[in-house]
This record gives structure tokens, C-alpha cells and sequence, in this order.
């Protein structure tokens, strides 16, 4: 990982990163390089770099050792180096967003409206047409 100019921007090689991202899980990478892993994930798929499936790592802590396909060959037209910039985070490092999760009872309607099927067509729809008409 190399650095360059205000200490924020990371140039990378793509053999560089093809390591790197096959030696430790995407999550604890992406935070050597204060982005997120969704966005390191967009720059190895720009740099035609072969990530690791899911439970790639759990197959790993299971004594299983799963190869990692070879690195493709540079396409033409695709340069060989990246340019990793951190951009600020929205909601701040792992902190919930700061919308309430309780819901509002009066805005949730619990009400089924059947408009255009009658209920002696669907046997369900008698048996809860006849049970909601019985209920107090």
C-alpha cells in the first residue's frame, strides 16, 4: 500500500491487492484503507481481481484450505494500479442511524380489504370472512 500526497489517498498495484484481499477478510482490509468493504469490493472488481465466495474464511478456520482462482491477466485498457480514496462516512465507524425504531400504532393500518375476489370463491376467505364476523 502505498501512499501518496495528502496521506488520505491510497495507490495500490493490483497484484498488491489480489494478496492482500486473499490474506485477510475484505471487512478488516477495508479498514486499512478507511473505506468500506462494499467500495473495496467496486475497486477489485474495476481491477478484474478475483474476491473470496462467502464462508471462504469459515472454510479456513475449519482446517479446510479452498485455493484462490490464479489472477486473471491484465485486460487491455485496464490499467494495473488503483487509486483508494476514503470518503466521509454518512452515519459515523459502526453507529446506528439516528431515526427512532419505535412505531407509531396509529399509522399502521392492520386492516385486509378483499375488493374484486368474492369470499365463497377462496375457501380461506369464507373461513376468515365468517370468523371476522363472529369476533366481537
Amino acid at each position: 500500500m502505498t501512499s501518496r500526497g495528502d496521506g488520505l489517498r491510497h495507490e495500490v498495484h493490483r497484484e498488491e491487492l489480489y494478496t492482500q484481499v486473499w490474506s485477510e477478510p475484505m471487512v478488516r482490509l477495508a479498514k486499512r484503507y478507511n473505506v468500506s468493504d462494499v467500495a473495496l469490493a467496486k475497486v477489485c472488481r474495476k481491477l478484474d481481481i478475483p474476491v473470496p465466495p462467502r464462508g471462504y474464511w469459515r472454510r479456513l478456520q475449519t482446517g479446510r484450505r479452498p485455493a484462490p482462482p490464479a489472477l486473471p491477466k491484465v485486460s487491455p485498457g485496464l490499467r494495473g494500479t488503483a487509486t483508494i480514496t476514503p470518503q466521509p462516512r454518512q452515519h459515523g465507524s459502526g453507529e446506528r442511524s439516528p431515526r427512532s425504531n419505535t412505531r407509531k400504532s396509529s399509522n399502521i393500518n392492520r386492516r385486509i380489504v378483499f375488493t374484486s375476489l368474492s369470499s365463497s370463491s377462496i375457501p380461506i376467505l369464507s373461513f376468515a370472512t365468517r370468523r371476522r364476523c363472529s369476533d366481537p
